[in-house]
């Protein structure tokens, strides 16, 4: 049974963790398959959004770092540190539209990886949490969280580490939407089909804009934005979709 499930369909990359019996706990099989489909998911053009999401049997979108795994390691004297993934197991250097349909337990490693997607859909049953102070550990990622939901919520969820609602995560800034549980993942495609809809290559574009610039002053942001935007400027997209708007149809998008 593979520990991650990767369809195509419709320009829409769909990345499903199957270790349900575990929670989604992340342990190096996982990590490398999430890899693997990460820089698939970036360099096949034909892809132009991804979801994440978790086997609908798990009671978890991911619970973080396998611990047993850990443990393990650690009993036979192996670093666990010094064994590697090659490439990233989460959608940091992707620069497509990723969302991340949460159910369940979102914790530790699982909340990392929602966090690094650009859009987070929540059932109203998921239990989110960085717990990681509540064992001595101590997660790096965090350092970005302030961007997404402020200083002050970030200082709330990380030195608390107390469990978080979907209702207050909303608050925070760091869920868009909140649905039933057996609605998480078609909400998901509904965000997907309206992302698909537009043109991919000013999808990719503006996203990289938007996370390169937001900490950057302002003569810095625009000649960067430029710099990015003029790839986009010379495709053949740039020309369709003034060309279907005066002619009435839907634009037909090619990706270059």
């Amino acid at each position: 049974m593979s520990v991650l499930n990767f369809k195509v369909e419709n320009h829409i990359a769909h990345l499903e963790m199957n270790r349900p019996e575990v929670m989604n706990a992340l342990n190096f099989e996982l990590n490398q398959a999430l890899a693997d489909a990460w820089r698939e998911v970036e360099e096949d053009d034909d892809i132009w959004v991804a979801i994440l999401s978790a086997h609908p049997d798990s009671r978890a979108f991911s619970a973080g770092m396998d611990l047993k795994e850990r443990a393990e390691m650690n009993a036979q004297g192996i670093d666990w540190r010094k064994v590697r993934v090659t490439g990233n197991s989460n959608p940091e250097n992707v620069w497509k539209p990723v969302i991340a349909a949460i159910h369940g337990y979102c914790l530790a490693g699982g909340w990392m990886m929602a966090q690094r997607s650009d859009f987070r859909i929540c059932a109203d049953d998921a239990i989110l949490g960085i717990r990681e102070v509540k064992r001595g550990l101590m997660p790096h990622w965090v350092a970005d969280l302030p961007r997404i939901i402020g200083l002050g919520n970030a200082l709330e969820v990380v030195l608390m580490g107390e469990y978080i609602t979907p209702e207050r995560a909303k608050e925070m800034g760091f869920i868009n939407s909140i649905v039933p549980k057996d609605e998480v993942l078609d909400e998901a495609y509904r965000w997907a089909n309206i992302l698909t809809e537009n043109a991919p290559l000013s999808v990719r574009c503006l996203k990289e804009i938007l996370y390169r610039t937001h900490v950057l002053p302002h003569d810095e942001a625009m000649i960067m934005a430029k710099h990015l935007l003029h790839r986009v400027e010379t495709s053949e997209d740039i020309k369709e979709g003034p060309r279907a708007f005066a002619e009435k149809r839907q634009p037909e998008w090619k990706g270059r």
